[in-house]
This record gives structure tokens, sequence and C-alpha cells, in this order.
């Protein structure tokens, strides 16, 4: 493990406002937080792109991290998606989301497949501006309405069979998230899932001596 300036690292998600204010009350409450990790390519944060801003928050300028390397320590990249049960309102936003992607994104190298029932549909799309269109329709309301009925998950094949409505959005190769940080691009939030053992580590830094290497600074 390591300290890392905080303003060396480069995201590439955007931060999920409420679950931001649920992980700052957690570490304020508990005076310590789990290391991050960080690409050692190019200083790329892997997971944990919320604590990274709870402690800008708290006026840190330092935080631990656990060095990985895509080839060694990273299992794959995942994908994640939106699913739900059965209802008419259910249906009708699933097929007006895909309808969307279908009329304003790329084409590309990559699927968004969408399953309603046993009817299923995929697109061909291109995987970064599929997902900048997505921060821009987040923003819509009739966006709010749907996530607000549709549950998001780490995709898997299990999932697409058990829910009745299952949008399985695109996955990002490293090369897709390297351009993206690269680029100074910023997907939603939650739009990569690393599978690594380095997640299970069970490891917590104190804040004040966060604090202290902070003043050093």
């Amino acid at each position: 493990m390591v300290f890392l300036n905080i303003e060396d690292l480069v995201p590439h998600e955007a931060v999920n406002l409420d679950h931001l204010r649920y992980v700052l009350k957690e570490i304020k409450s508990r005076g310590i937080v789990k290391p991050i990790i960080v690409d050692k390519v190019k200083n790329l944060v892997i997971d944990g792109h919320h604590r990274v801003e709870v402690l800008k928050l708290m006026g840190l300028k330092v935080v631990p991290a656990v060095i990985a390397s895509y080839d060694r320590d990273i299992h794959r990249v995942d994908s994640w998606a939106y699913v739900a049960n059965f209802g008419e309102e259910v249906h009708r936003l699933a097929r007006e989301f895909l309808g969307e992607i279908m009329y304003s994104v790329k084409k590309g190298d990559k699927e968004v497949c969408m399953k309603i029932g046993f009817e299923n549909t995929c697109i061909s799309v291109d995987a970064i501006d599929f997902y900048l269109l997505l921060n821009e329709v987040s923003r819509w309301r009739e966006f709010s309405i749907f996530s607000k009925m549709f549950k998001k998950t780490p995709f898997n094949h299990a999932i697409y069979r058990e829910y009745d409505v299952c949008i399985a959005l695109p996955k990002l190769s490293v090369e897709d998230i390297y351009r993206v940080a690269m680029e100074n691009l910023t997907l939603p939030p939650r739009t990569t899932y690393h599978r690594t053992y380095l997640k299970k580590v069970d490891m917590y830094i104190p804040l004040k001596f966060l604090a202290k290497i902070s003043k050093r600074l």
C-alpha cells in the first residue's frame, strides 16, 4: 500500500451524490477509510471514486491506495445492467430507452442488449459514445422515473434470465478506459465493474493519520 497525492489521480467516472453522502457519513462516523485501487500505468482510479471525493471534501491531500496492474491483478472488467420485473410502464420505459440509443449513439463494436419477457434485442454501439449519451440522458426528468423503477446491478447471464426486463450495458475495454481518462472524459457512476481480488483486502487507514501526512504537503 502507498499514499498518493489526490491531485495526481486520474478519475474516469462521476460520483452519485446520494452514494457520496452515504460514504461521507460512513467514513466520518468510523474515522477510517479503505484504500482505493489505482492503475500503476496511468494513475487511474480503478475502484474508489467516491472515497476520493470524500477525502477531498474533508480537505485531505493524500489517499491510501493499492497499486494494481490490469495484466496481473484485474480478473476482468465487467459492465452493469438495469433490471426490473414485469409491468407495462417498465416495458414502455425500457423500449423508449433503447429507442433513444438506437437513434442517438454512433455504431461500434460493442452491444447493448435488452430482454423484455421472451423478446431479445441487441444494438451495436460505440461504447464510449453510449456512456457519454447516458450522462446527458441521466439529467432528464424521464430518466429519474426510469431509475426509480429499475435496479442497477453488475451484469451476469444469471441476472439476464432472472428478471423480466434486463438492459445489459456495453463493456469497456482497458484501452477504452485509458482513452476516457486521457481525454478527460467523465463516464456515469458505476460504468465499469472491475473484478479483482484486491477488493477483498481487509485494510483500513485512520483519518487522523492521513491528516498528519496532508499537513506535511
